[in-house]
């Protein structure tokens, strides 16, 4: 491997694994940081819905103009938003900062996972992406896990700052290897006319191809059940059942295994069956972990801790499980329907995910933290849409060549 390939490969790793640390690095310190701020849980829990929503809304931005501008560029800009961000965070008197510094965190780095894949297709070309995008991924798939495991002892160690202390310094870190290690990947830089137009003409043949409104309408629902248990699941598991943080922070390693293994399903189910297929099953799947867990909440009550741990955490791996069945199938549905709007799809993508993700996670911020029975009504209801979208975008004519 040469040094170039070597040095974009680890400001990719490293954009990703920054990407994942930013959402959940805090998760842990949910409760505490309500306690801090003076200010009510439903409160905290509107952070994690603003957050997405703002990583929506720079993916849909920053995704085209890095055609016009380069990746090394938009990642120059994008960082010092996110450092800005993180300390504002850190030293935050009240919601209203913390919630502003948090949507700044997300705005800056939100592009940074979109162009992360663009420059992998831009330095390894079409045959050789795919496997470097497998490669890559293994590195960054148990980001969150470690994320929310090194969040819980920064929380128990330092207090809530520290986990905003260490997202200023890494990314401050990664901006200068950014500046000084990586080169610019886009080589072919289009005119920002020719951008504008080409947006435009992509924007209106997804408009009305409904099998691109499929993927990108069953994954964005389900996605927003996960982004339900981010923000529920701290206040459930730490102020409810009395988990201490740094416990706490393992559990994410629960939603992993979930998505790792839904995605390792996929692909043998859309090698073997169909595309279609798969996403069907995924829903599913993600329906079945909503009723088991509403079942276990109204049947059994437990008195055993370690018992009410698992009757949340069990059925919240077979959600996990549907979503990561449905998320590679979905993006690379999304990417490769219409020929020449990868770019355009993958902005839009983002920014429906987003807006369903920050709707999910506003709803479940007033659901009481007594038990785990409101995530469960929300991870059935939002299944339940997610197969309606299915059914209402169907395609009645194939794909747009």
């Amino acid at each position: 491997m040469n040094l170039y390939r070597l040095n974009t490969n680890i400001s990719i790793i490293m954009n990703w694994y920054i990407t994942k640390f930013s959402r959940d690095l805090c998760l842990p310190s949910l409760p505490a940081i309500a306690i801090a701020l003076n200010t009510k849980d439903s409160y905290v829990k509107y952070t994690v819905s603003f957050y997405f929503l703002a990583m929506g809304i720079s993916r849909f931005i920053f995704t085209p103009l890095s055609d016009m501008y380069g990746r090394r560029t938009l990642i120059l800009w994008s960082l010092p938003v996110f450092i800005a961000g993180s300390a504002i965070c850190a030293f935050s008197p009240d919601i209203i900062t913390f919630i502003t510094g948090r949507m700044l965190q997300a705005f800056g780095i939100g592009c940074v996972t979109a162009l992360g894949w663009a420059m992998i297709g831009d330095v390894y070309g079409a045959e050789e992406s795919t496997k470097a995008l497998a490669y890559l991924s293994t590195f960054a798939m148990w980001a969150p896990a470690l994320a929310s495991i090194l969040g819980g002892h920064l929380q128990t160690w330092f207090g809530w700052h520290a986990s905003f202390y260490f997202l200023t310094v890494s990314g401050a870190l990664l901006y200068a290897q950014t500046l000084y290690g990586l080169k610019e990947t886009n080589q072919q830089l289009m005119p920002k006319t020719q951008i504008l137009k080409q947006v435009i003409h992509n924007y209106a043949l997804l408009m009305v191809e409904s099998e691109y409104w499929r993927y990108i309408m069953t994954f964005s629902l389900t996605f927003s059940g996960t982004v339900v248990y981010y923000s529920t699941a701290p206040f459930l598991f730490i102020n409810t059942m009395h988990i201490p943080p740094q416990i706490y922070g393992y559990f994410s390693i629960a939603t992993v295994v979930g998505l790792v293994s839904g995605k390792l399903i996929s692909i043998q189910t859309v090698t073997r069956y169909s595309v279609d297929l798969t996403l069907l099953v995924g829903v599913i799947v993600s329906a079945v972990g909503g009723a088991l867990l509403i079942m276990l909440m109204l049947l059994f009550k437990p008195p055993q801790l370690w018992i009410n741990v698992l009757m949340v955490l069990l059925p919240t791996l077979i959600y996990f499980m549907g979503n990561g069945m449905m998320s590679s199938t979905s993006k690379a549905g999304t990417v490769t329907l219409i020929p020449g709007t990868a770019g355009t799809a993958a902005a839009l993508f983002g920014l429906v995910q987003g807006i369903a993700a920050s709707g999910a996670g506003i709803a479940a911020s007033h659901m009481p933290n007594r038990s785990g029975l409101g995530m469960g009504v929300m991870f059935l209801l939002i299944s339940i849409l997610a197969m309606i979208s299915m059914w209402v975008f169907k395609p009645n004519k194939p794909a747009s060549e």
